[in-house]
């Protein structure tokens, strides 16, 4: 008989996974050699566009991130479950949307868009737009 996990146990599974998956990432990255003369590497890229060029443009990170969980929870009926691929473009669209508040751009429409088609063509097919 196969004994059923307990919600905790799932938890505690899933956090290991993603530790896993975040620690692959940046030993991934520490492999990369520097990107420019400056010594710049691609963390120091990162900081800038989140704490520079993306902070200007559309503010405060958290803020926009907690429009974007507004957004996504109003969609998914006050959940906040990702159990698709269609779920997750879902949430890209929202992103898009929360940053086009900040600061309008064609860009965010275009990227909206994009992840629209893509929700669409991650439905199950009998809804008839799987491809």
């Amino acid at each position: 008989m196969v004994k059923k996990l307990t919600d905790a146990q799932k938890k505690k599974i899933a956090i290991a996974g993603q530790k896993n998956m975040i620690q692959a990432f940046v030993d991934d990255a520490k492999k990369l050699k520097e990107i420019d003369a400056q010594n710049t590497t691609l963390f120091d890229k990162a900081k800038k566009l989140v704490y520079g060029e993306r902070q200007l443009e559309y503010g405060d990170f958290k803020a926009g991130y907690a429009q974007t969980l507004e957004l996504y929870r109003a969609w998914n009926f006050g959940k906040l479950e990702i159990r698709s691929v269609s779920d997750l473009m879902m949430l890209m669209v929202f992103i898009k949307l929360s940053r086009n508040r900040s600061a309008t751009k064609e860009d965010n429409i275009v990227d909206a868009i994009g992840y629209l088609e893509m929700h669409f063509r991650s439905l199950p097919s009998q809804i008839g737009n799987e491809k």
